[in-house]
């Protein structure tokens, strides 16, 4: 039995056997009222504020050293959360308004969602896929409005680590610098 409490919720495995002679494990994750700003600032996303929580099923396989997540499904839980993208009126201005672009980043900007929900992969070479659908209003745009957005991401999770931690180098670089 495996339970860890991790981003305000916690992670609780189905019973399951490690064996290193096994050439794959397979492991069903369950994830349970794990809150969705914790993942956002452990992202480090400081123009993004959420709240709500997010509980599913994340079936993982353990190859070796590497741990694959094959159609996970992480859902909100109810009454749902607010995404708020706090991004400063230039940046909204310099927008399109009329784009696709544009719409989605006023939507976000104070995004009241009852709905959401992301499909989960995660591939051996670090490959993040997340295919996600929110459905909420904006009550700053039309509060009768309904809106539905789908939202693909993808990205190597390795490498954005990498990208980081070289970004906070060079910060604490150019801060001792200009200390001294």
């Amino acid at each position: 039995n495996l339970s860890i409490a991790a981003l305000g919720g916690e992670f609780i495995a189905d019973p399951f056997r490690l064996s290193a002679a096994d050439e794959a494990n397979q492991v069903m994750l369950h994830a349970r009222g794990v809150q969705l700003q914790l993942m956002v600032d452990i992202a480090e996303f400081e123009d993004i504020g959420m709240s709500g929580a997010v509980s599913g099923a994340l079936p993982m396989t353990i190859k070796g050293n590497k741990i694959t997540i094959e159609t996970g499904r992480l859902e909100s839980e109810a009454p749902g959360g607010v995404i708020r993208y706090r991004s400063d009126d230039a940046t909204l201005g310099a927008l399109v308004p009329e784009s696709e672009l544009g719409l989605v980043a006023r939507a976000l900007n104070n995004f009241e969602f009852d709905s959401l929900t992301s499909d989960v992969d995660y591939a051996e070479s670090g490959d993040l896929k997340l295919q996600m659908r929110l459905s909420g209003i904006n009550p700053d745009l039309d509060p009768t409005q309904p809106i539905i957005l789908n939202l693909g991401i993808e990205n190597n999770v390795p490498q954005l680590l990498r990208s980081l931690r070289a970004v906070r180098s060079i910060e604490d670089i150019l801060e001792r610098r200009t200390l001294n």
